[in-house]
């Protein structure tokens, strides 16, 4: 990576700004109602005292956490979409900063930012599985960041007792307001620069294991009614989403002339 080459940041839209404003209101709103438990924050600290940290964790997950680390020196990585300029504008309203980049468009334009970002003193926070899945499973991105930056990762993850889970690519979990919620940090993940391809696709695994256990411990934290109410929701959202995979197929048949195969 060169991290003397700079890019201009993109421009948000208009339609960014306003829906990003909307969702930073319901967020500020939300986000001050849950009651949370904090489980693990002696790795927070003991991951600071050792050097520089980034923030791994799922894409869907996102909407439990932007309140917790608010304001905390945190840069995250949005994407270049229409999508990505609504998140930008709520995020920067949230304290944090954004680079612009994704694993399918910019991606190395993006990791260069963050790179660029944790020598000033900024905490990268990713959705290892993001921009598009799949789900719950981790890129290599975030662990080639920490080589470069000989960098520790903290697995991220939380979880709460009622929430919608959207029919979304990432099951995003949105928590119902005043509800109990579990944010879990774990053992934080050291990638040293010397690290060779090999060593780098172990980390990677040993990170997807580690956020895979975090979300069912998270999601059965608070007992079985907890539980149920995630699992019903996980449910709802995979019926929601079948049926518009459905749709699309009976009109993609509709068009061509051909049935739809099932």
């Amino acid at each position: 990576m060169d991290g003397k080459k700079s890019h201009a940041k993109p421009s948000i839209s208009l339609r960014g700004h306003v829906l990003g404003f909307l969702a930073w209101l319901v967020a500020r709103a939300i986000g001050r109602t849950l009651r949370w438990t904090v489980v693990g924050a002696e790795h927070v600290a003991a991951a600071h005292v050792a050097g520089k940290v980034t923030w791994a964790s799922w894409h869907g997950r996102q909407l439990l956490t932007i309140n917790v680390h608010a304001g905390q020196r945190v840069v995250v990585l949005a994407s270049l979409s229409k999508d990505g300029d609504i998140q930008t504008a709520m995020l920067e309203r949230l304290g944090y900063r954004v680079e612009r980049g994704s694993s399918n468009r910019g991606a190395a334009r993006g990791l260069l930012s963050m790179a660029r970002a944790m020598r000033e003193g900024w905490q990268p926070a990713i959705a290892v599985d993001g921009p598009t899945g799949p789900r719950e499973g981790v890129k290599p991105g975030i662990v080639a960041l920490a080589r470069y930056e000989d960098a520790s990762i903290i697995p991220t993850m939380a979880s709460c007792v009622s929430a919608w889970v959207m029919p979304s690519w990432d099951r995003t979990v949105i928590p119902k307001p005043f509800t109990r919620a579990v944010i879990e940090y774990a053992a934080p993940i050291h990638v040293p620069s010397a690290s060779d391809d090999a060593a780098v696709e172990l980390i990677r695994v040993r990170l997807e294991t580690t956020l895979q256990e975090m979300t069912v411990r998270c999601d059965r934290y608070f007992g079985e009614t907890q539980t149920r109410r995630i699992a019903a929701g996980l449910s709802r959202a995979d019926a929601s989403e079948a049926k518009r995979k459905a749709k699309r197929a009976l009109s993609r048949g509709a068009a061509t002339g051909t049935e739809a195969e099932p």
